[in-house]
């Protein structure tokens, strides 16, 4: 995604943006887990502005849960996060009114972006569990676009994680491609991208070559 192409695209969008009116905009999400530090930032800044009271109660819950040296205990950051998750789900009424339903929604869901980063962590980085997960994230992002008439989604991603075959060669590992593709049957339509110069490797997930 680091090309010319990608931010002439970017571009375009928010260009189209500027112009649309507020039920046409196109929004950008991601769906994997890794940059939880991030989100645990966005949930904060979300608690302070709809509840300052228990923000300066958890505040150092996530403020460990921010810091990238914090990810050895996983014990200690299942118990702050499930802190965290309790004030959350505890206050939602108050924090809708304060602010409204898809924000809680989307910001709720960082708490589960979390748990699902935690879980890849305590399970040695099962390259399969991240593309469980993957597709979780991007199925909630349709559920979410369906409920709130927002429109179609494009899932934009490697090749090897759009892919809807099982890899043989790794253990039968299935990637987002192969859960998407098992959900949402003929809805799901994946295009694969090609270099216009350069070289590159490939081979028949089936076959093996």
């Amino acid at each position: 995604f680091k090309t010319e192409e990608t931010v002439d695209l970017v571009k375009w969008l928010r260009d189209y943006n500027v112009l649309s009116d507020a039920n046409g905009k196109v929004r950008f999400y991601g769906m994997d887990f890794k940059a939880r530090e991030k989100g645990i930032e966005v949930l904060a800044l979300y608690i302070k502005k709809v509840d300052i009271n228990n923000y300066n109660k958890i505040k150092i819950d996530l403020d460990f849960l921010s810091d990238k040296n914090n990810k050895v205990n996983f014990k200690n950051l299942e118990n702050r996060i499930s802190i965290i998750e309790k004030v959350f789900t505890g206050n939602r009424y108050k924090y809708i009114k304060n602010s409204y339903e898809m924000e809680y929604e989307e910001t709720y869901h960082l708490i589960e972006i979390y748990k699902q980063w935690l879980d890849y962590e305590k399970n040695a980085k099962v390259f399969n569990l991240r593309d469980k997960y993957m597709f979780e994230n991007a199925k909630w992002v349709i559920e979410s676009s369906k409920k709130y008439n927002e429109g179609k989604v494009i899932i934009i991603g490697h090749n090897d994680h759009i892919q809807k075959g099982i890899a043989l060669n790794a253990e039968g590992n299935r990637q987002l491609g192969y859960w998407l593709d098992n959900k949402y049957k003929e809805k799901y339509f994946n295009i694969g991208f090609e270099f216009s110069r350069g070289l590159f490797y490939s081979y028949d997930m089936n076959d093996g070559y």
